[in-house]
Formats: structure tokens, sequence, C-alpha cells
């Protein structure tokens, strides 16, 4: 166990540097603000544009100084492991490093370094924009140091997670991260293919890391695990990500002397299809073109995508005017058309739009999606084009009572419709929302021969129906999950619309009923509104 109290240790030790550093790099971007203003209240827009040169100089010397300095300790890393190396019963050719060895461990170094490096020039970015908003917008000197100590370090006035706690979590995870890629390295190098799952319990463990600590698993049985879902899981190699972010465990390279007997079985899971009574729904013969196979493909799509309740609802009630399988998604009740793409995909996601590179993308169910606007407006059709969601008040308060299942500020609702005041989810909480539909890495960029140039960071869906939950948290959100995360979603001014945060609710509750795991943790955020859902459903299948 001494290598993993020595990394435990060194992982809290980073994060105890970064943020000290990043205290440092507040006290002097104020100081110089306070120096150029020269006792003005307000800081003016060319001072603000200047300012973009000292900021970059600051972060240079003090974070990504830090960040060098903490990559560097990696070294120790390697020498820890090797002593632990030593000890297994392996040829002696593997227990030094060879060229190659130090060559893999520089790479390894350069990629946990650009974590930290990317953090570095988005916040660049977002303290830059945050001091010119402040110079237009004229604020006051003191408030503009509120909002940048927000920005920074999170001690005054957050807003959404503050420099600190992300680089402090790039800090930590780095440490463990490197270690875990050196250590299936080396490992598989010497032939290697048991580990033990070791470390430390704390009060907030995850239940996944509980079940198997201090298991011993073979690699094959390592990756078959890993690619199940839990509560804070992360995307990537199961040796790097382990439980997931702010993991404290890490893999023990175990000698062919551990008997193959004490290995446990991994169960597989068998699924046994469920036969169902209830016809399929036909709608193919509404799609404007497409071959037979493609109508074909477009019902077994839609299918695939209810649950028996819902066939015998659409069954009730007129279909579609008219259905395009087209890219673009939409429903119009004026007019009854339905678009939506036959087997969609919800692709990664980054500044400039999405990425198909190494990224084969999540199934998104669009088709349902847009079907459940038509049920939700077919249905309440003596009401002119408007929807069931968004003139049933039961409906509207249960998403107003689940608004507050999340820390917030209330304010006065202007347009009278909730007497208990418009509510604002605070930014604080949207990481951890993202956290369970969502999460980041880096995707390569190739040329056209071929040749990998770069790597861009995106941000993936966990799983299928994931893009409908971030979508539903959006509009708790009024769009700013969407705009602050590059989550799923729609744009602010989308959902200043009256009723459209009610209708898209709806439709995504609508699409994920038949996906468990989506609608789980739909659940497990609006269970109020979930309810009211299931209400209606069960009226419109009794009809």
């Amino acid at each position: 166990m001494a290598r993993q109290e020595f990394l435990e240790r060194l992982a809290d030790n980073h994060e105890i540097q970064i943020k000290k550093t990043l205290e440092d790099l507040e006290a002097r971007i104020v100081s110089q603000i306070s120096t150029v203003t020269e006792g003005a209240d307000a800081v003016s827009t060319k001072i603000a544009i200047e300012l973009r040169t000292d900021l970059k100089q600051y972060i240079d010397e003090t974070y990504r100084t830090t960040a060098d300095t903490l990559v560097r300790d990696y070294d120790q890393i390697v020498n820890e492991f090797m002593e632990e190396f030593g000890g297994l019963d392996i040829p002696d050719k593997f227990k030094s490093l060879t060229k190659v060895d130090l060559l893999t461990i520089n790479q390894l170094k350069f990629q946990q370094f650009a974590g930290f490096e990317d953090l570095a020039n988005r916040y660049l970015n977002e303290i830059s924009s945050q001091v010119y908003q402040n110079a237009i917008a004229g604020k006051p000197f003191n408030e503009m140091v509120k909002d940048l100590r927000g920005l920074i370090t999170g001690e005054v006035d957050r807003r959404g997670r503050p420099m600190s706690t992300y680089a402090s979590q790039i800090a930590h995870d780095s440490v463990m991260q490197f270690d875990g890629q050196f250590t299936v390295y080396k490992s598989k190098e010497a032939g290697l293919d048991k580990f033990k799952y070791t470390g430390t319990l704390v009060t907030d463990s995850r239940p996944h890391c509980v079940t198997h600590l201090n298991k011993v698993y073979t690699e094959e049985q390592i990756r078959s695990i890993w690619q199940g879902s839990w509560a804070g899981k992360s995307e990537g190699d199961p040796f790097t990500v382990r439980g997931g972010y702010r993991c404290r465990h890490t893999w023990l390279p175990v000698a062919d002397e551990f008997l193959d007997d004490d290995i446990p079985e991994i169960e597989e899971e068998t699924t046994v299809a469920r036969q169902s009574s209830v016809p399929n729904v036909i709608i193919s013969s509404l799609l404007t073109r497409g071959t037979k196979a493609t109508r074909q493909a477009y019902d077994d799509d839609f299918n695939s995508q209810l649950t028996d309740q819902q066939k015998i609802i659409i069954n009730k009630f007129d279909k579609p005017t008219e259905i395009r399988n087209s890219k673009k998604g939409f429903y119009q009740p004026s007019t009854g058309i339905l678009s939506a793409e036959l087997n969609s995909l919800d692709k990664a996601k980054f500044q400039r739009g999405l990425v198909a590179i190494d990224d084969k993308g999540v199934k998104s169910y669009v088709i349902s999606h847009e079907y459940g606007h038509h049920i939700d407006y077919i249905s309440n059709k003596n009401v002119s084009i408007k929807a069931w969601s968004e003139t049933n008040d039961d409906f509207f308060r249960a998403i107003e009572k689940d608004k507050r299942r999340f820390k917030g500020t209330n304010n006065p609702d202007l347009t009278g419709r909730n007497p208990d005041g418009y509510y604002v989810i605070d930014s604080s909480e949207l990481q951890d929302l993202f956290d369970k539909v969502a999460t980041r890495k880096r995707l390569p960029i190739y040329d056209k021969s071929g040749r990998k140039v770069a790597t861009v960071p995106v941000t993936q869906l966990l799983d299928e129906g994931y893009g409908n939950v971030s979508d539903i948290i959006d509009a708790l959100t009024k769009g700013r999950f969407r705009k602050n995360f590059k989550a799923w979603g729609h744009s602010e001014t989308y959902w200043q619309k009256r009723g459209n945060v009610e209708v898209e609710i709806f439709a995504n509750l609508f699409c994920i009923q038949h996906n468990k795991k989506a609608y789980a943790l739909a659940k497990e955020l609006i269970p109020n509104t979930v309810k009211e859902f299931e209400k209606r459903m069960k009226v419109l299948e009794n009809l």
C-alpha cells in the first residue's frame, strides 16, 4: 500500500499547490487592475483590452509555471512504481527503465500538461471577457473585483465553478491518471495482465469503487466491467479514468504467482427480448420520400423508441400530415408536419461545432421526441394550437417545484403566472448536473493524408438519451447549461418564449420513457414533473 499512500498524498499536495497559486494569481490581477485604473471608479474599455497582455503574463508566471512543476513531480510516481514493480516475479530486464520507457514517460507528461494548458487558455479568455464586459457595463471597481474573485477562486460572488475548482480537479486526477497510464504500459510490456483495484475509501467513495476494491481481475475482465454504467463514471480507458473524477483508487499489477482460481468470474448479463402484444406503429407511409427499405427502417427505428403504452396512445390519435426524413428535427403544430432523421446520433461537441473523428456518438431519439410534440399538441386540440404541457397548471407548477430542489435564488415573476416568484438555479449546481450526463475529453483531428495534426477538447454524452436529459436541464436554466457547458439544449432566446420550457420537457420525457437508464436519471432530477407526465400518459392511454 506504500505506493497508493504516496499517490494520494501527492495528489492532495498538488491540489493545495494549485489552489495557492490561483490565490496568488487573483491577487496579482486585482492589484494590476487597481494600478491601471489610478483611482477611477470603473475600468475603461481601452484599459480592459490592454489588460489581456498582462493577464496572459500573470497566468504564465503563476499557473502555468506551477503546472509545469507539478508535472515534473511525476518522475516520483515512476520511481515509486518501479520500486514496487521490481519486487514482482518478472524477468530482470523489465525492472529498469529503457530509452523507450523514458520517451513514453515524457509523452504521458505532455498529455497531462495539456489539461492544465487547456484550462489556462479557457480562463484567459473568460477573465479577459469578464473585465471587458464589466468595463462596457461601467461596473464599479469593487463589483468587478468580486466578479473576478468569483471566477478565479470562488471566494466571493461565485459565478459557476471557479478556476480553482477545475484546476484542483485536474491536479488531483492528473496524478492518478498518469500513474494508471504508466502502470498498464509497463505491466503489459512485462507480460502481466492481472491487476488489483486498490486504494482507500472515503465518505463519498462511489459504490462502483466499493464493489471492486481489493479485487483482482484480468485486463479483459476490467475492460468488460468498465463498459457498464455507474454514478460518476468518466469515459475513457479504465486504467486511466478508474472510478471517475477525483477517484483515489489505482491498479496494482499482479504477477503470475497469483492463482487464477482466485480471480472472480464475471457473470455476463443476458437480456431476453420482451415480446410485446401491442402491434407496432406504422408511420412510414407518411414519409415524403424513401425506398421500401428506408421506410421499413424508419418504422423500426421509431418503434424501438416506444413503450407499449406509447404505441397505444399514438394509435388513438390522428397521425402527422407529413413526415420528412431530414437532419433538421422539428414539429409544426399549425401544419402537422414532422421532420426527424432516421438513426440520428448525438455527436461530440466543441466550441466550433461537431466532431465526427473518433466519435461514434450515441443514439438520439429525434423521431420519438418530435412525435412527443405531436401527441402533446394533438391531444389538446380543443385549445387552438396550444400543447397540453404549456396550458396545464399542474405541469407548470411541478417544473417550478423541481427547480427549487436545486440551490438558487428567487426573483419576482413579472409575468404574473407564478406568484411564488421566478426561480434561478445557481451556476454552482451546473457542474454536478453536467457530470451526470456528459464528460469532456480530447479527440484528434487529421489532415487529408490521415495524419493526426492536433487534438480538440470536446463534450461527449455518457449514454443514449442523455442529450434529452441535458435539454431538460437546459430548459430549467433557460439556456445557461448549453451556453456555459457546451451541453445539449436550445438557445437562451428560444427559452424566453412562453411555453417552450414545458413543451420541450414533455417531448424529452416522451422520447426517453423507453430507456430505463435515461428515464431514471430524469426522474431523479425532476421527480414531480415526471409524476405529472405519467399522470397525463395514463389519461391518454385510457381515453
